[in-house]
């Protein structure tokens, strides 16, 4: 279990993982190995991957405990993220980002939050928020309308959320007023357009404010993460290129990667 301690009269924390998450973590290990080159033709995460995340209680982590979820600490699921990137870094990416969105629930009030997890505790939320839709008041809510890039695991998501612009074009000369909406997935059309080097199994398609130091702490790691691949590849010298390489294909997903909006040196 996650244990924190602190020291009298100090901000001090000491952070105890919860080990058993992590352990589930390594005993899937085979499974996201065996299905690796699976999603990466697929583009998407396979079934079999999914279904182990899933009984682990992985994609559970960042869900309230009120709401059937494990509210796991920050150490536990960096490391458990750490674990599974070790094998497939796609699948580690799959993992993290719907942790991310169910973490953002609770913003919403509880009967929203609750609509969203009526169904269980093992719900996966796709999401994006580089490209705002539009967002149109109607008779108590609002219609959603736009194309939206980048929106992992869209495929199996049970819910999609996105940043809108309400009523953006009534704002004449005010900024108009941005918001986080969530809205089930079978209001969604997939349009397929994740053809990329990298990344290829976290099913990414068209369909908030950050600190600065925060985007600097990402991009300093994204650019050491970089170059720590690269120097692997120039030790490796051309062995490190050939499709039976792990290092092939640990520098393609880096390389994509590096192009995040949150990981960007040029941001």
């Amino acid at each position: 279990m996650t244990e924190l301690t602190s020291t009298r009269g100090t901000s001090e924390m000491h952070w105890e993982p919860d080990t058993a998450l992590i352990d589930a973590a390594r005993e899937i290990a085979p499974i996201i190995r065996e299905h690796s080159q699976e999603a990466e033709r697929e583009r998407r995460l396979s079934q079999p991957v999914l279904g182990a995340l899933r009984e682990t209680g992985l994609l559970r982590m960042t869900t309230p405990r009120s709401l059937g979820g494990l509210e796991t600490d920050p150490v536990t699921r960096a490391l458990v993220g750490e674990e599974v990137g070790r094998h497939d870094s796609a699948a580690a990416w799959t993992l993290e980002n719907p942790l991310d969105w169910a973490f953002f629930c609770c913003r919403l009030p509880d009967e929203g939050a609750e609509e969203i997890y009526r169904r269980g505790a093992d719900i996966l939320i796709a999401a994006q928020f580089g490209r705002p839709l539009k967002a149109t008041s109607t008779n108590g809510g609002y219609h959603i309308s736009g194309r939206a890039p980048f929106v992992s695991n869209c495929y199996d998501a049970d819910w999609i959320s996105s940043t809108v612009l309400v009523d953006e074009d009534e704002s004449a000369e005010d900024e108009p007023e941005m918001r986080m909406v969530y809205f089930p997935s079978e209001e969604c059309e997939i349009i397929d357009t994740w053809d990329v080097m990298g990344m290829r199994g976290t099913g990414e398609t068209h369909s908030l404010e950050q600190k600065a130091d925060l985007l600097l702490a990402m991009a300093h790691a994204m650019s050491s993460a970089v170059q720590a691949v690269e120097l692997a590849c120039s030790i490796a010298g051309t062995t490190a290129f050939r499709a039976t390489s792990p290092l092939e294909r640990c520098f393609r997903d880096v390389q994509t990667m590096r192009h995040h909006v949150f990981a960007s040196e040029q941001r």
